[in-house]
């Protein structure tokens, strides 16, 4: 009888199917896949102990003469596999086709496993890289430090998920060119603001909740503490700051602009609103002196306002 010990593969695949993934579905993808894998793994090696499989000899064509057992593991799965079901196989009892029956199901789970891992896996890097690359191409031209209004005026919606479509779908080179191509400010910092809420989990977001609470105009511990996305971000936000007598984007303007990206109040409840209002002011502020105290991208340009062009 087949023992159906694990969960229907959907649980994993509603995660990594979505088309806005954020870094807590990533985690806890990641975590049930884990889980998943393991379980099938040892299974199998339950059944290679049982056969006495040499796992090192079939992986290396070296025999294991340490007594040391080796573990099966997803690079050698299919080796391990392929052996017992070469043994199991000879054995015609039910008893034995019941086992090659469960071997071969525990296989294609194994390969669907492998599958929806190379798939997270490729997310999970898009999702690192994403950020980098829209923000280095922000910083690759000072005028854009310049836009007036940059990552206050909105890009149009259509560009924007077009433009995040081709970063889930092309490779470096072919997202740099697009965005070479477009040139467009404000579809890019728009799009800079949506990566930046999808990489934050929840947990880098209650240690920026608990960094603002226990912060201090003279503390500078934050420096050490900023999780990830934000401490990607804040340079650039720095260098726009330092530009706001042509951009017209200060320190406290940026922070408003980002703040709701870590607080979301589309789903809070009415009783609960005024305690995150209060909590989105704390890491205003919070914001603020970050922005103003991190060194920025590019040299600063706030004392040579933009000429206009028809002069």
């Amino acid at each position: 009888m087949l023992i159906n010990f694990l969960k229907p593969i959907n649980s994993v695949s509603k995660y990594i199917s979505q088309k806005k993934t954020t870094q807590t579905d990533l985690t806890t993808a990641e975590n049930l896949l884990g889980k998943k894998i393991d379980k099938v793994l040892n299974k199998l090696q339950y059944h290679a102990r049982k056969r006495n499989i040499d796992i090192l000899f079939i992986t290396t064509g070296v025999r294991n003469k340490s007594g040391k057992a080796v573990e099966i593991s997803i690079t050698n799965s299919n080796k391990v596999t392929e052996a017992l079901i070469n043994i199991t196989s000879h054995n015609t009892t039910a008893k034995g086709r019941a086992i090659t029956d469960e071997i071969h199901t525990l296989t294609n789970k194994l390969n669907k496993y492998i599958e929806q891992n190379d798939i997270l896996n490729n997310k999970k890097y898009i999702a690192h890289k994403s950020l980098d690359i829209l923000i280095n191409f922000v910083n690759s031209t000072p005028d854009f430090i310049n836009q007036e209004g940059i990552f206050r005026v909105p890009g149009s919606q259509t560009k924007v998920d077009k433009l995040l479509k081709i970063m889930d779908e092309k490779d470096y080179n072919e997202i740099n060119e697009y965005l070479q191509k477009k040139q467009d400010i404000n579809v890019v910092c728009s799009a800079i603001k949506k990566q930046f809420a999808l990489q934050l989990s929840n947990e880098d977001k209650l240690n920026i909740i608990n960094l603002a609470k226990n912060h201090g105009k003279d503390n500078f511990s934050w420096k050490s503490k900023l999780p990830q996305p934000l401490n990607k971000l804040v340079p650039i936000l720095s260098s726009i700051n330092r530009n706001n007598i042509n951009n017209k984007m200060s320190a406290s303007n940026l922070a408003m602009n980002f703040s709701p990206q870590i607080i979301d109040l589309g789903n809070t409840l009415q009783d609960d609103i005024t305690k995150e209002i209060k909590k989105i002011e704390f890491i205003n502020k919070f914001l603020i002196d970050v922005i103003e105290k991190t060194p920025p991208l590019v040299p600063s340009r706030e004392n040579k306002p933009i000429l206009n062009k028809s002069h």
